[in-house]
């Protein structure tokens, strides 16, 4: 397999693109859902999937392995973006997404001899952004000659994503550097959709959880997991550094087969049961708000799988030592 499952939409007539910028700076989007299209990927997922984990073993295997092949084909959006000047081709390859996970796929490519030796030598990486709380990750996966590849991961609430890049680039570009490179400065802004409406949605109200803490509501999807409700602090964040740790359940998912696979390491007493944890990242991103005269706080958070996670081989749910059966 020569070519990215990316790749087999460049032939597209040029008709069917969809112009989306105009300028010195050119931008093209491409929207790549022709039915006939879909089915020759879904033909050659098999292929393209051996390519990619030979090429780029850990970050491919942990999204197109581990499950069906429906589980995870539905979330690649099979979209790219792209845009350009004089030095460099700025393009979003694709993109996974459910619901607050987002994983992205971006690609720099030199267009001539000087910014070819310049990205080559740059530890630079493209600066993300997205208008809302969340965080996440940019890292570079792989290279060919004069083009780079990086592989985002985020866990955030925003459709609209920012992806910046220009040479020298920091990870997060102040004004007054934008002001001073602004010129050369590739920028996509791009409108996420969440193409995937599957989601377990748990409502632990029998447990009992101590003073202060009530959590109203536990979703559970193919990439993630997210918990929405209340908790006290269990240690006290410092200024500018550490933020506070929250009391949090434990969340294991036990499936049709038998199997028990933690989906939440908590941290109020029920870690220790024997069941498969390669799905639970263990990481993510959390946000809380204090409300006046109160002790407990509002908190949010998002956890990301390591692979996709079946969600339709769910029998239950346990939050902490409590099952609930889904209906």
């Amino acid at each position: 397999m020569k070519k990215r499952i990316t790749d087999l939409f460049d032939d597209i007539p040029a008709e069917l693109l969809d112009d989306i910028g105009t300028g010195e700076t050119k931008v093209r989007g491409y929207k790549q859902i022709a039915a006939s299209i879909l089915v020759g990927v879904i033909c050659l997922l098999a292929g393209a999937a051996v390519y990619a984990a030979s090429r780029y073993p850990e970050q491919f295997q942990r999204f197109f392995y581990g499950g069906r092949e429906g589980i995870w084909s539905g979330l690649l959006l099979n979209e790219s973006y792209e845009t350009e000047n004089d030095d460099y081709r700025l393009r979003i390859e694709d993109m996974l997404v459910d619901g607050d996970v987002k994983v992205i796929l971006i690609s720099v490519e030199a267009l001539n001899e000087r910014s070819r030796e310049e990205l080559m030598k740059s530890d630079s990486t493209p600066s993300i952004s997205f208008p809302s709380s969340g965080g996440g990750t940019v890292s570079l996966y792989g290279r060919e000659e004069g083009k780079k590849y990086y592989f985002a991961e985020y866990t955030i609430r925003g459709r609209t994503c920012q992806v910046l890049y220009g040479e020298g680039i920091p990870g997060i570009p102040d004004r007054e550097w934008l002001e001073e490179h602004g010129d050369e400065t590739l920028t996509l802004s791009v409108r996420i959709r969440n193409s995937n409406k599957k989601v377990v949605t748990v409502r632990p109200d029998r447990n009992e959880f101590p003073e202060g803490i009530q959590f109203r509501k536990i979703e559970i999807r193919r990439m993630g997991i997210k918990l929405k409700g209340y908790s006290v602090e269990r240690t006290t964040g410092t200024d500018g550094e550490e933020p506070a740790e929250y009391f949090y359940p434990t969340v294991t998912a036990v499936m049709k087969d038998g199997r028990k696979i933690r989906l939440l390491e908590g941290n109020m007493g029920y870690e220790g049961d024997p069941v498969d944890a390669r799905w639970a990242i263990g990481g993510g991103s959390q946000s809380s708000s204090k409300r006046p005269g109160r002790k407990n706080c509002r908190v949010e958070r998002m956890d990301e799988f390591r692979r996709i996670f079946d969600v339709d081989e769910i029998e239950s749910v346990i939050v902490n030592d409590v099952e609930y059966k889904l209906k």
